[in-house]
């Protein structure tokens, strides 16, 4: 019984650390299309923001950006 949860905790770490390997194409991508849908109310530049994608202790994703901007753009609406 002891060998079987010993084996459960190790594919588990296993699984987890295959998991932490987000490829640095996907947060280029993710950066990219973030980007493009901020620049729409502020001004922004790629030089001005960050992303990083990691994974919690429950092995979920946790995407982090911080972005800095001088101003925000007057949107006008419809109402």
């Amino acid at each position: 019984m002891k060998e079987l949860v010993k084996c459960e905790n190790r594919l588990k770490n296993i699984m987890l650390m295959d998991k932490q390997e987000v490829p640095q194409r996907i947060v280029r991508v993710v950066k990219a299309e973030l980007l493009y849908v901020l620049k729409n109310y502020f001004d922004v530049s790629s030089e001005n923001m960050s992303v990083d994608i990691s994974l919690n202790a429950t092995g979920q994703y946790v995407l982090s950006m911080v972005m800095e901007s001088d101003s925000i753009k007057v949107v006008n609406t419809l109402n």
